[in-house]
């Protein structure tokens, strides 16, 4: 069976080299580079550490739990996004207050209170609250990287203090 591969120029061997000519048929030729490209994808996906992290903490992004934040130490600007009467009742101590229908007002105070190397984790009410995770996506959003929310709020917060 003749080949209508072009030989390889140069240098390269003269004699055409084709995979028919080592007999594998078409449908194998592609069946190859299909496993070649989905094993790596699948090992990629299913080890990635991080991820993998994420999945058995039960974490959604941007998602962190109160022990990591500990582990951080006093690094970290606490965002309570709470409304304005839960705040003055009670918060956690040196967090600043973020009113989400302001936001405009609310990133100015918090980017004079911040510092590139201090993380930020928003929390709101408990669990069920999603405010914090929008203002967590939005200051992302606004170019700032170390952004989290924490994982039951308020009420996580409270537990463990």
């Amino acid at each position: 069976m003749r080949c209508a591969c072009e030989p390889f120029a140069f240098g390269w061997p003269t004699r055409p080299v084709c995979l028919r000519d080592t007999g594998m048929s078409t449908l194998r030729e592609m069946l190859f580079l299909l496993v070649g490209a989905i094993v790596p994808a699948a090992v990629a996906i299913f080890v990635h550490p991080q991820l993998a992290d994420r999945e058995r903490a039960g974490l959604r992004p941007l998602e962190v739990r109160l022990e990591t934040v500990a582990d951080w130490g006093d690094s970290v600007l606490w965002i309570d996004a709470r409304s304005p009467e839960e705040f003055a009742r009670q918060t956690i101590p040196g967090a600043r207050h973020f009113d989400f229908d302001q936001f405009d007002k609310a990133i100015g105070e918090i980017l004079l209170a911040w510092s590139p190397n201090k993380p930020i984790v928003v929390f709101c009410s408990a669990a069920s609250c999603t405010t914090s995770e929008a203002i967590a996506r939005r200051l992302r959003e606004a170019g700032l990287d170390d952004v989290y929310f924490l994982h039951g709020g308020w009420e996580a917060w409270l537990a463990a203090n």
